[in-house]
């Protein structure tokens, strides 16, 4: 609540430490290349919409990288303090998005399998940390969500397509 927030705010402002916070969002879709199989009664597969396309009013294609048919889309934020280590924050972040998800359904629901599911996670994180990040390891954290996630890096605050 606000009281245990407002300690907490005395504690670092105690401490005179910088607190580094960094943003994760992560889109998991199904590929571009996905083969995917006729429904029943359907002469062929489903296309996904092209990016920039109109689907409704409310709603447009975004292009993620290599993602055409978005499945779900989070985000999350991580810090390590008093360490301040770039890369604790970028996994805690990565696993703040992805926590609230169930992922366990990806390989039933979607035609093909996980074969056919694309993560993109984007890191959004200050300006001098952008060198420091290890993407290797970002893209491992999230392995399970298809065969070979992709990472960016943001620098500064995080502005992402929704």
């Amino acid at each position: 609540g606000v009281f245990s927030s407002g300690i907490a705010l005395k504690a670092m402002q105690d401490m005179n430490d910088d607190m580094l916070v960094v943003i994760a969002h992560v889109a998991v879709g199904i590929t571009a290349d996905a083969d995917i199989p006729p429904s029943e009664g359907d002469a062929k597969p489903p296309k996904p919409s092209p990016p920039g396309a109109t689907i409704s009013e409310e709603f447009v294609v975004t292009d993620y990288e290599g993602i055409t048919q978005a499945l779900f889309i989070q985000a999350g934020f991580g810090s390590d303090m008093p360490n301040n280590d770039i890369n604790t924050a970028c996994l805690r972040a990565v696993q703040n998005a992805c926590e609230f998800n169930s992922h366990s359904c990806l390989e039933s629901c979607v035609p093909g399998g996980l074969a056919n599911v694309q993560t993109h996670v984007c890191i959004a994180v200050p300006k001098e940390y952008v060198p420091s990040v290890d993407k290797q390891a970002i893209a491992l954290s999230v392995k399970g969500l298809g065969p070979s996630p992709t990472v960016s890096v943001q620098e500064g605050g995080g502005l992402f397509d929704n």
